[in-house]
Parts: structure tokens; C-alpha cells; sequence
């Protein structure tokens, strides 16, 4: 482990989240302490085993986004700008069974898809901060910093643009 806490911003924060919620189950992402990369081995994919040869390096678990995160989405004031018959897209992907990964589907697609990015964002990356924080691999300080960031920028939508 290095000598010194990684700042955040060092952190490749949008892989880390990619990371902890693939489910591609022929490999493996693990976190590097002392850069802040995010770096994958599978049987598809070995282009970063020279990196994890030459350190000590942290598995990342799976976490899969919960569905509250959609539920929340689609209550919030984020949907307000994207228009009614978008809304009814959306509430019809997710109904059912498969539905989590319809509306993943389907928001891409929209006119929703800058919202959900901001909003997914904040949420999943506030809980991988939280990973990294809990296994001391980064600075506490600067990661809070963070967090307070990304709560910031999904609570103000659209007027961060």
C-alpha cells in the first residue's frame, strides 16, 4: 500500500462504478492504490496484466446499482424537462420482469439519458467513495469533497450545464 492516501481526484471514479456493477462473470476489476486505476483480467481480456504483475492490488466487488436508484429517478424533478410521452417510455421499460435492465436499455435512448447519467452517478459513485473509504485507499477529506460534489450536480440537473 502506498505511503499516502490517494486524493479522489486521482481515482478513475467512472470506471470504478463500471467496475462494481459489471456482471460479466469471466473476470475480475481491481483497484490500484497507489494510481487510482481501475484495471480488468478476464479470459476476453488481458491487456492490463502487465500493470497488475507489477503491484499490489485490491479487488473490486460486484455491487449491482439497486433498483431504488430507478425508483428515485423516475420521482425526481430530473424527468420534469424531458417530456411526458419520455416519462411513459421509461415507466413502461422498467414495469415487469427484466425491467432494470429495459430501462438501462431504453434511457440510453432518450432524451432522459444526460439526466440518468448525472443521477446514476451520483448515486454509484457516492457508493464506491464509500468503498474506498472503508478500505482506507483513499483520503477521507477529498473523498467527502467529492461526494458533497456529486450530490450537488444530481440535485441541481440540468442548471450544472
Amino acid at each position: 500500500m502506498p505511503d499516502a492516501l490517494l486524493d479522489i481526484d486521482a481515482v478513475d471514479l467512472e470506471s470504478l462504478v463500471l467496475a462494481r456493477n459489471d456482471a460479466h462473470p469471466d473476470g475480475d476489476w481491481w483497484f490500484d492504490p497507489r494510481t487510482g486505476a481501475v484495471l480488468y483480467f478476464g479470459v476476453d481480456d488481458d491487456e492490463d496484466l502487465p500493470q497488475l504483475v507489477q503491484g499490489v492490488h485490491v479487488l473490486i466487488p460486484r455491487e449491482a446499482q439497486p433498483r431504488e436508484d430507478i425508483d428515485d429517478f423516475l420521482a425526481s424533478d430530473e424527468l420534469a424537462s424531458v417530456g411526458e410521452d419520455v416519462v411513459v417510455r421509461l415507466l413502461e421499460a422498467y414495469r415487469g420482469r427484466g425491467g432494470l435492465r429495459r430501462f438501462r436499455e431504453v434511457v440510453a435512448r432518450t432524451a432522459a439519458a444526460e439526466a440518468w447519467g448525472r443521477f446514476m452517478l451520483a448515486r454509484e459513485g457516492g457508493r464506491a467513495i464509500d468503498w474506498l473509504i472503508d478500505r482506507g485507499l483513499v483520503d477521507v477529506a477529498s473523498a467527502r469533497r467529492r461526494q458533497r460534489e456529486l450530490r450537488w450536480s444530481a440535485d441541481a440537473g440540468a442548471d450544472t450545464e
